[in-house]
């Protein structure tokens, strides 16, 4: 039986029926506790009296309700009122896709690319988030009367259904869903069958790709009038989806190249040449005039294949493709500066034909002719970028990025991933050789992939015994790599020859964190410690002597070599930043002192009068505490860059007793936490092994982070009244020990708030200490939680790295009642980083009362201090004089 108006579940009141829907009725209501109005999904009975699909849908719920997308109808929650059980969500006006499309017309292409694009969006966002729709189809978009397109209920399939996304089909007919033969070990089957992925018709499990899929048919639809696969009945629909061939050819005339491309690789029947991404859709939607990359169809089977071929004979094609091109003899030597606009860039490379450079300004990837003074914008560049680099014919470019390895064509369209990135997730260093792209892993092994896409396989591994990882690798003749080692003994640093089986040591005094062999015979790198700048020796494919090396830039911090003799390095700039109080109004007020050169963490001691940071992270990393009245700083280490192993350069903490600090000191492969006297009377103490720390407010327990290959893991110890700190044993008891990447505990040591990464992305959590009980979502994107004085309200950064490798973005803000039981809150923002400008949205510390937050300003370079970045026309001439 129907709700009527007036009808109570919970706090709702009935307002009037919206329609019915495969999982249930819905009808608007009336929240009379926010004073707005609310749509309720009441819940089937086969839904709300099953034990099971109901505590699966809590679950669920939680992390639906977390998504925060502007083009996701948000789910409020989950109100149990029995007899009736609903999803509560955001009230959406204005009709469905569906509803548009009812006439059988399509829609006009620039509205069809509005639409699609944000509905690309909202997958993104979901999809990042770790929620896979499973039910899309024009019923389930909505396009208000502004043209802002809200997908609905978003991971509702999965909740109900289960982790194979099956719904029971006698939930509702209108759900237009079938079971499998094999119902009892494959599942079910979920989804309108005209808009179902392949895989998905045949009850398999499915992922982001079978949205993907759903995608490719809804813009069809809104290009054609018709639903793709949509026949007179069921059995007939499903043959559609699982064995016809879409007629391509039937797209409207007016179709863009790149849209109707876009739509063949949505539509790949194999979910493993399926476009790998809905960010890659979105891209190329939000210019589709730009040149497509070519559709998938058939090749991308043979190009997989002979990649694979071809990498068992490395030599062959690096011999033949990467050292074709020769230095021109007759350029002088020059010196050239690029404009600001790209010595400012974070990350650029020289094409290896020496023609071009791609770099990244302002969330955008660019492309700049060195004879012209076009720029070609390629769209919005991947988050968490590490390396750009090019293929042997400077015809592609290729990404590093948390994302995975991808690539773009030069003359543009939409990127594609490659593959993921293995263990820590980090790449160190990156290469395309001939038709594979090897790249270094932090923490980890060298490995190789087709550039066509694939899993990648371990080309060199490290030995776990002695090394930690490669920092750097270039392709030399002969089908073998020089290869830059960590060692685990005194953070040490070597050059190994690989040969495809064994690796021979070449060097063990240059310590290089970027190297690049040059035709001409020469082997460039980069010295960080003694003697720092950009280097050239000799290299006669078999020894390399560098004390006869020649120095080419005693301030180059990075470069890129092309293959004509035409060299790029960049000159970094002096990056200041000064003190200063901000309140909530974001008014700042400037603190007494110098600026600080290479600012990194803040801590402020517990009576507010003295400051402890981290400056010079870019050399060697010291620890130095200021006096917030007079200005005046102390320094506690005295690292230099040539000194060796130094200071990791993560966030010191205070004592409770204000007069000692907590830091980290040591190698990447022997890190120790260190107390010391903030007067410096006392020599360091190490405490235990670990590489970032916290000390409860009562002084008798030591929260730490330590290294495992390259994951944080969290520990607890207690604190003897000596000192000594006794037995550390894991936060979280479970199975389950998230990869910690920041983390802060409350003053009352209750709580415990921590940023872990979810598909890619660090989000922010709660748990309850010292057990880890419960567990708490409070972003889906986020860092560096911090707690108030008073815990009762949690601090963290939320956004991207900028042009100058700062975090760009918000500080948000979150409420808390500690309970039991732990409510949350909404975020709200206190900060960004235009607000006041120019605000470095980093790291924070507040005062007892919350009232203000110590924070740091950007201090623009002075002359000479500006980030450069030169091109050098003809180098290899400089070393024969």
């Amino acid at each position: 039986m129907g709700l009527t108006p007036g009808q109570r579940i919970g706090p709702y009141e009935v307002v009037s029926a919206i329609g019915a829907g495969g999982m249930g009725d819905v009808y608007r209501a009336r929240d009379t506790k926010l004073s707005r109005d609310v749509a309720l999904k009441i819940l089937l009975d086969a839904v709300s009296t099953d034990p099971d699909r109901l505590a699966r849908l809590r679950r669920e719920a939680q992390v639906l309700a977390s998504l925060n997308h502007p083009n996701i109808a948000h789910v409020y929650g989950l109100e149990d009122s029995p007899p009736h059980t609903a999803v509560v969500m955001e009230l959406v006006e204005g009709p469905t896709l569906g509803d548009l499309l009812a006439g059988g017309e399509p829609l006009p292409l620039d509205e069809t690319l509005a639409i699609a694009r944000q509905i690309a969006d909202a997958l993104e966002g979901a999809h990042e988030a770790g929620v896979v729709h499973r039910d899309l189809k024009p019923s389930n978009i909505k396009v208000r009367g502004d043209g802002v397109v809200k997908v609905l209920d978003f991971g509702l399939a999965k909740a109900i259904g289960g982790e194979r996304g099956g719904a029971d089909p006698a939930l509702s007919p209108a759900m237009a869903t079938i079971t499998s033969p094999a119902l009892t070990a494959m599942g079910v089957i979920l989804g309108t069958a005209a808009y179902m992925a392949p895989e998905q018709a045949k009850g398999r499990a499915v992922d982001k790709r079978a949205d993907i899929w759903s995608f490719g048919c809804v813009l069809w639809e809104m290009l054609t009038g018709r639903a793709l696969f949509a026949r007179d009945g069921m059995a007939e629909t499903i043959s559609a989806v699982i064995r016809e061939r879409p007629p391509f050819e039937a797209l409207p005339r007016s179709t863009p190249a790149a849209v109707r491309q876009l739509i063949e690789r949505c539509l790949e029947r194999d979910p493993r040449l399926r476009l790998r991404d809905s960010g890659e859709a979105r891209i190329l939607l939000t210019a589709p005039e730009r040149p497509a990359l070519p559709a998938t169809g058939r090749a991308p089977w043979r190009v997989v294949v002979a990649a694979s071929l071809a990498a068992l004979a490395l030599a062959a094609v690096t011999g033949a493709i990467v050292w074709r091109l020769v230095p021109r003899r007759d350029v002088p030597v020059r010196q050239l500066e690029l404009p600001p606009s790209i010595a400012s860039a974070p990350f650029w490379a020289l094409s290896p034909d020496g023609t071009r450079v791609v770099y990244t300004a302002g969330g955008h990837l660019f492309v700049r002719p060195l004879a012209a003074l076009d720029v070609q914008d390629l769209g919005a560049a991947p988050g968490g970028i590490r390396k750009l680099f090019w293929s042997p014919d400077s015809r592609t470019i290729g990404i590093a990025s948390s994302g995975g390895i991808l690539t773009v064509e030069a003359g543009g369209g939409p990127i594609f991933t490659v593959c993921k990135i293995p263990a820590s997730g980090l790449v160190m260093d990156v290469q395309w050789i001939g038709t594979d792209i090897v790249f270094a892993v932090w923490r980890d092994n060298i490995y190789r992939v087709p550039a066509a896409g694939g899993t990648p396989g371990v080309f060199v591994a490290i030995d776990p015994a002695t090394e930690v990882d490669f920092h750097a690798l270039t392709a030399v003749p002969g089908g073998r790599m020089i290869v830059t080692v960590h060692g685990k003994a005194n953070d040490s640093s070597a050059l190994d020859l690989f040969d495809g089986a064994k690796r021979v040591r070449l060097s063990s005094d240059t310590r290089s964190d970027a190297i690049a062999y040059a035709r001409e015979g020469y082997l460039l790198f980069l010295r960080t410690t003694t003697n720092p700048g950009l280097w050239a020796m000799r290299f006669d494919g078999r020894t390399l002597d560098a004390s006869a090396a020649t120095l080419i830039e005693p301030r180059a911090a990075a470069f890129s070599l092309a293959n004509d003799g035409t060299l790029l390095f960049g000159l970094p700039a002096v990056q200041l930043a000064s003190l200063v109080w901000v309140d909530r109004a974001r008014a700042t007020a400037p603190i007494a002192g110098a600026p600080i050169e290479d600012l990194n963490s803040l801590a402020l001691s517990p009576d507010a009068r003295h400051v402890a940071y981290i400056t010079g992270i870019k050399r060697a990393g010291n620890v130095v505490v200021r006096d917030l009245t007079t200005g005046a700083d102390t320094a506690l280490t005295f690292n230099r860059a040539d000194s060796g192993p130094g200071l990791i350069p993560l966030r010191p903490s205070w004592f409770p007793s204000g007069d000692r600090i907590l830091y980290a000191t040591g190698t990447v492969a022997a890190n120790q936490l260190v107390e010391q006297r903030t007067d410096t009377a006392a020599e360091p103490r190490r405490l235990t092994e670990g590489i970032n720390g916290t000390i409860s407010p009562d002084g008798r327990t030591l929260t730490l982070a330590v290294d495992d290959r390259g994951t944080q893991r969290l520990r607890r110890a207690p604190i003897a009244a000596d000192g000594t700190v006794g037995t550390t044993v894991p936060v979280f008891r479970g199975h389950d020990d998230p990869n910690v990447l920041d983390f802060d505990v409350s003053p009352d040591g209750r709580l415990l708030a921590y940023a872990t990464p979810i598909d890619g992305r660090a989000a922010i959590f709660l748990t309850a200490l010292p057990d880890a009980a419960g567990r708490w979502q409070v972003s889906t994107g986020g860092r560096r939680p911090r707690f108030s004085h008073d815990g009762r309200e949690l601090f963290y950064f939320e956004g991207h790295r900028g042009d100058d490798g700062r975090p760009v973005g918000n500080v948000m803000s979150v409420r808390l009642t500690v309970g039991p039981p732990v409510t949350l809150g909404p975020p709200v923002r206190l900060f960004d980083d235009a607000q006041p400008s120019p605000l470095i949205i980093d790291d924070l510390a507040t005062t007892a009362d919350g009232q203000r937050f110590l924070m740091a300003l950007k201090v623009p370079p002075g002359p000479g201090q500006e980030e450069r970045l030169a091109l050098l026309q003809n180098w290899p001439a400089l070393l024969k004089r």
